[in-house]
């Protein structure tokens, strides 16, 4: 039989007591948690909202306006860290206390953040009508162009205190954006990213602490580097990318230009061959000279580039450069090539020089911007007979593109510029190498100097040079995927697949052609793989030479040769182990460094099969994960 469960009793007196207890606990909780979350959510999209609101006006370039949201601003949040502060005793529960510390953390960063855009407004107010701000008037109004760089050079000093002041607020939200965890939180939550953007967050934080901190050296001697106190003058290096070398290209032409207090004057520009043949002394080519290029025996100012490190490269160009009939005293060397002319004429339209309209308008000769085909047109066939022809069209164009950019309102294409010259610093389109030590490690630190870099941890630079006398990389598609495997016992195993393919049907490039140019033909690739120092080579296959492990730079490299001829392809495959182990619950560091020249190839990063990452290699990029 079964036994009946019986309840207690609940008097009715009881019974209202406990109905009342709960009313008070609900109406507790309710007044004092889920009123003020609320109110705290709704300060948080306020804050959210304005400052969002403040990022669009700033990129409008409207100052005064900027100014107005840094304050409303810096308002709301004042308001939510108040509100915020109602759940302190939140850090006492050990489940909440680190996301409470977190957005703590957030918080104070974002309060130092606003102090910093107030700090740089304040700075380019001086500077405004020059930098496209509206509202503004500031000492560039009714200057010629000349005189407008004159007065930055003359007035660039007063920013270096300034500079100091911004960077320590820099390191000041960089500490409290650090002591974030991204990884206690889920990647997305409710269909939004948020792992991944605390991620980003951060790594924007600590590359705008790292530029504003490594730029002050840069900024302090820039007056002097511009010509201020006297004439400074710099060798301007052409290299042609379509057809690549270790520090981005060809070297096709040269000019000299020297600044003067804000002037900027091209004195000489000339074809590389021209330069070449008033060298008096012969140089023996070095052993990739003869074993890859073809028929060419001695070492030539055009070929001096032969190292993947431009400052080591420039030594050796400066040191043929002594027996150079041209030679003029410089004071630095400037490289660029053709991806910084076609973003130039992206921001300033079509440039008129040399008797040609230079556009970035694709032409059906070659399927590529005007501006390229006109400038391999002058690259192409270099023989006597047409050398005499060839004047220095690079040197007249980058004179032509200054007038424009000089000769127009600051607020119409001076911003764009600034951007421009800045993306093509980062991505390696423009390199420099300067006499001036404080100048070159600064140039350095902020990796404008194309050298390559002493890490802990591992590293991967993969260098191409095109010994064909061709422009084949003009075609070429590059594919880039590393397999990482560790071992049980902490060792590293890589297996990197390189993928090279050209879509395009051959040219005509034989030495009898009167027209077209040599743009699709045999690429002849000597390959160069710079890994960690002491990394062992365990296979090889799609070399066309037996691959060979070497030492250079502060690295092993291996060494490899291939062809790749229109409407075909190559495949390059390498398995080598890393001289050092790694411990299961250390982070992983792997710096990948792009070559000059290069516009971006496509990169895949996987472990065991895993992807890691997939991206376009632009610039140098640190790729991290927890083994």
């Amino acid at each position: 039989m079964r036994r009946l469960i019986r309840f207690p009793r609940i008097s009715k007196k009881t019974f209202i007591k406990i109905i009342f207890l709960f009313v008070v606990f609900f109406g507790l909780g309710f007044v004092l948690v889920f009123l003020p979350a609320k109110r705290l959510m709704a300060s948080i999209k306020e804050t959210i909202d304005e400052a969002r609101a403040l990022v669009y006006v700033a990129k409008q370039q409207d100052l005064p306006h900027t100014q107005e949201k840094i304050k409303t601003t810096q308002e709301k949040l004042e308001k939510t860290k108040k509100d915020f502060s109602y759940f302190s005793f939140l850090k006492f529960i050990p489940l909440l206390r680190n996301y409470y510390l977190d957005s703590e953390h957030l918080i104070t960063a974002g309060t130092y953040g606003l102090q910093t855009a107030q700090i740089a407004v304040e700075a380019l107010s001086p500077y405004a009508d020059l930098l496209g701000f509206a509202g503004e008037k500031g000492s560039f109004v009714n200057l010629s162009g000349e005189e407008r760089l004159e007065t930055v050079i003359l007035t660039l000093d007063k920013l270096t205190p300034t500079l100091g002041e911004f960077g320590a607020n820099l390191k000041l939200v960089k500490n409290e954006v650090d002591q974030v965890n991204p990884s206690r939180y889920p990647q997305t939550f409710k269909g939004t990213e948020v792992r991944s953007e605390l991620l980003r967050f951060k790594e924007l934080v600590d590359q705008i602490t790292t530029l504003v901190v490594d730029a002050q050296p840069l900024i302090e001697v820039l007056p002097e580097l511009l010509g201020q106190e006297k004439p400074q003058r710099y060798l301007v290096l052409f290299q042609n990318d379509k057809e690549l070398r270790p520090t981005g290209g060809f070297i096709t032409a040269y000019a000299i230009f020297r600044l003067e207090k804000g002037k900027i004057i091209a004195e000489k520009s000339e074809d590389i061959y021209l330069l070449d043949e008033t060298v008096r002394k012969t140089f023996p080519a070095p052993e990739p000279i003869l074993k890859y290029l073809p028929k060419v025996y001695s070492w030539h100012l055009r070929d001096a580039n032969l190292s993947p490190d431009f400052y080591l490269s420039m030594k050796q160009f400066e040191e043929m450069y002594e027996y150079a009939g041209g030679r003029e005293e410089i004071d630095g060397i400037v490289a660029i090539d053709t991806f910084v002319l076609q973003r130039l004429i992206d921001v300033l339209g079509p440039i008129p020089a040399y008797g040609i309209q230079f556009t970035n308008e694709v032409v059906e000769e070659c399927h590529c911007p005007q501006v390229i085909y006109e400038l391999e047109k002058y690259a192409d066939q270099p023989v006597g007979y047409m050398r005499t022809q060839r004047k220095g069209i690079i040197g007249v164009l980058m004179n032509a593109i200054m007038q424009r950019a000089l000769g127009t309102s600051p607020g119409k294409f001076w911003p764009k510029l600034i951007e421009t010259g800045l993306n093509s610093l980062s991505e390696k389109h423009i390199i420099f190498y300067l006499h001036d030590e404080s100048a070159q490690r600064a140039m350095e630190k902020l990796g404008f100097a194309g050298r390559i870099r002493d890490v802990k941890g591992d590293y991967l630079h993969i260098n191409d040079t095109n010994f064909a006398g061709a422009k084949a990389n003009m075609y070429v598609q590059h594919q880039v995927e590393q397999e990482i495997e560790i071992k049980e016992n902490g060792e590293v195993v890589k297996t990197l697949r390189l993928k090279y393919q050209n879509p395009e049907p051959p040219d005509d490039c034989s030495l009898e052609r009167k027209t077209g140019l040599c743009l699709s033909a045999t690429l002849r690739n000597w390959l160069r793989i710079y890994v960690p120092k002491g990394s062992t080579l365990l296979e090889a296959e799609g070399s066309q030479v037996e691959v060979e492990a070497k030492e250079d730079l502060g690295k092993t490299y291996f060494e490899g040769f291939f062809e790749v001829r229109p409407l075909g392809s190559a495949q390059f495959v390498i398995k080598y182990q890393l001289p050092f182990k790694v411990k299961k619950g250390d982070e992983y560091q792997l710096l990948l460094q792009k070559q000059p020249g290069t516009e971006g190839h496509e990169y895949k990063i996987l472990r065991e099969g895993e992807l890691i990452e997939e991206f376009k290699l632009t610039t140098d990029r640190e790729v991290k994960f927890k083994v």
